[in-house]
């Protein structure tokens, strides 16, 4: 018994490394911005007894594993002696509670096999597991003297999701896409016990995750490392000292480089600022202030990296028409959208800004370009407001009632999505197979490029959504009769191309639609395990969901979200709701297909 509570608190500390941290100093007490290593609360897991049964050598040694300690030595006190240096696994697999099955005298094992939850790799990157999916593994035990000992230790360690849960934190690093203009987050886990300063500095420093490589890029040089082995912390501020930055290095760059590291930082509870040196010196951080090494947490530049939106107006469609959705009404959209000579199937709407010049000086206003999908499919449209430059307010500034650009034909084009680039995204699902186009309907005047992938392509595509940094898709595939949640990453060298294509497992059924309510969480629509409606949160890796059920008797059909917004929700009735933080959901009118401009 006192193993297994020793195995349930316990924990075992992934940093961003080529291998799992055998050999690094990691704090295993909550983290303390004014401790110094040599204040480090050891773990202390139980070895082996004399006389210990070969069922009790496997649960000490499960408990080991699950209690961080450098080289874990108590672990390979349950090894057989040829094996305790040789021991060294490489990802940590987290399964559902199991007992192993009884001890087999014939062939000195024990079977234990249960549900594979998921994997955390040495980058501290999150793999779902495939859906029913087992990891099971047979312990051979000889004896070693008078007591029995394991020899063959699996090359992987071994966790229960309970005490994963009760262990790990996720924590965002940033990393730039291939123009240097957007961070972007790539989530690792990390013992909540730990040093998290260093431990986030280091995965930053490794790079990013296996499965956001290809769609990412990060400003620090190969080979730079830590010149100490922690990264120490006075009052609020970190001292980052790096080895392996080029004397050389322009400005711009080491501004990449402070703001991945700013935002990765933001993170830690009082923690205000870093300061950034090369071998002990400083490096400027601040431009036209020489020496200036120190950059406060919130004032480094963002570009772009902030997860809001130019606009809160929120869109649905009643009867064809466009209306504007407030929190307890609906009215019309501005112009031929609003006024029904346009029909309209699904939507898409996009803020940009514009410039006009009302009495006394310019000023700047956001308008909501529209790409609209016909009720047919085939046709795509551009709705554009023109601008009156002299117009004395934003509302009179801009005119709705232009005809309609067509921009795209086909045959049956799913709801659209726009990205941060002012890219247009459609997926047409054509007689001779579906395709996924990306256009500029504005610098590109229209030209589709078609989108390379192969792993999405070939199944049944039933939504598809890009998030609002461009960066990743979420997607609905109909696989042997379920669709399913599928994630995926943008490669933007060249042509853009999607891979990384992977399914998130749920306890929903029957998805029915889906939304980026953040840069890194989606909205799904679905039922849950008694089949009832519900809503989901589901984070990009799949890791963590919330679900809440519709109001009453509602059955879901669309949904809409944005950050830091209320979700809406078109029912199949022909309602529409807006999610609530106190009575959970308002009908706000009728309406269907919801969008918040993103």
């Amino acid at each position: 018994m006192r193993r297994l509570l020793v195995g349930l608190v316990a924990v075992v500390a992934l940093t961003g490394c080529a291998a799992l941290p055998m050999d690094r100093e990691v704090r295993s007490a909550p983290v303390d911005l004014q401790q110094g290593d040599d204040e480090l609360i050891p773990a202390a897991p139980e070895g082996p007894r004399a006389g210990d049964t070969p069922e009790q050598i496997l649960e000490g040694f499960l408990a080991a594993m699950a209690t961080y300690q450098r080289d874990f030595p108590v672990a390979r006190e349950f090894l057989v002696p040829s094996e305790r240096a040789l021991w060294r696994p490489t990802d940590l697999r987290v399964h559902e509670s199991s007992v192993p099955r009884p001890f087999d005298a014939k062939t000195n094992s024990l079977r234990m096999q249960t549900g594979w939850i998921g994997t955390v790799g040495a980058d501290g990157g999150w793999t779902p597991a495939a859906r029913d999916a087992q990891v099971g593994y047979d312990f051979k035990f000889v004896q070693a003297g008078k007591e029995w000992r394991i020899a063959n230790p699996p090359n992987f360690l071994l966790i229960s999701d309970a005490s994963f849960k009760a262990e790990y934190l996720r924590y965002d690093t940033y990393f730039w896409d291939s123009s240097d203009d957007y961070l972007v987050p790539d989530p690792v886990y990390l013992p909540f016990r730990g040093n998290v300063v260093t431990m986030l500095v280091q995965a930053v420093l490794d790079g990013p995750t296996a499965w956001m490589k290809p769609a990412v890029r990060t400003a620090i040089p190969r080979g730079t490392r830590l010149t100490t082995q922690s990264v120490p912390v006075v009052d609020d501020q970190a001292s980052i000292d790096l080895d392996g930055i080029p004397p050389d290095l322009s400005y711009n760059e080491r501004r990449l480089i402070a703001n991945q590291l700013s935002w990765t930082l933001r993170q830690v509870p009082d923690l205000k600022q870093l300061q950034l040196l090369s071998q002990h010196e400083p490096l400027q951080v601040v431009k036209d202030q020489p020496g200036s090494s120190v950059q406060a947490l919130d004032a480094a530049s963002n570009d772009r990296a902030e997860d809001g939106t130019f606009s809160t107006n929120a869109y649905a469609l009643r009867d064809g028409r466009v209306v504007q959705v407030t929190a307890i009404s609906t009215a019309p959209a501005l112009g031929r959208l609003g006024n029904g000579q346009v029909q309209v199937g699904s939507m898409a709407v996009s803020p940009v800004p514009v410039s006009f010049t009302p009495a006394g000086g310019q000023d700047t206003a956001y308008a909501d370009r529209y790409v609209v999908v016909s009720p047919n499919g085939r046709e795509v449209l551009l709705v554009n407001p023109r601008l009156d430059k002299e117009a004395k307010s934003p509302t009179s500034a801009l005119n709705y009632n232009a005809p309609p650009e067509l921009i795209y034909t086909g045959q049956r084009v799913l709801e659209p999505s726009w990205d941060r680039e002012g890219l247009a995204w459609l997926v047409d699902r054509r007689s001779d197979g579906t395709r996924i186009v990306a256009l500029d309907p504005i610098q590109g005047k229209g030209k589709p490029m078609v989108v390379k992938a192969p792993a999405l392509l070939t199944r049944g595509l039933q939504a598809f959504k890009v998030s609002r940094d461009g960066i990743r898709i979420a997607a609905l595939v109909r696989i042997d009769g379920h669709n399913r949640l599928m994630m995926g990453w943008i490669s933007r060298t060249g042509t853009p191309q999607i891979g990384g294509i992977r399914e998130l497992p749920l306890d929903l059924t029957d998805l029915s639609d889906l939304a980026w309510s953040s840069v890194d969480q989606v909205a799904v629509l679905g039922r849950d395990a008694t089949g009832v409606p519900a809503v989901g949160r589901v984070s990009m890796d799949g890791r963590l969901v919330e679900t809440t059920p519709p109001p009453g008797t509602a059955e879901p059909k669309s949904i809409a979200a944005a950050p830091g917004l209320p979700l809406l929700m078109g029912a199949t009735d022909g309602s529409l709701y807006r999610e609530d933080r106190e009575v959970r959901w308002v009908l706000v009118d009728r309406g269907a297909s919801p969008v918040y401009p993103g």
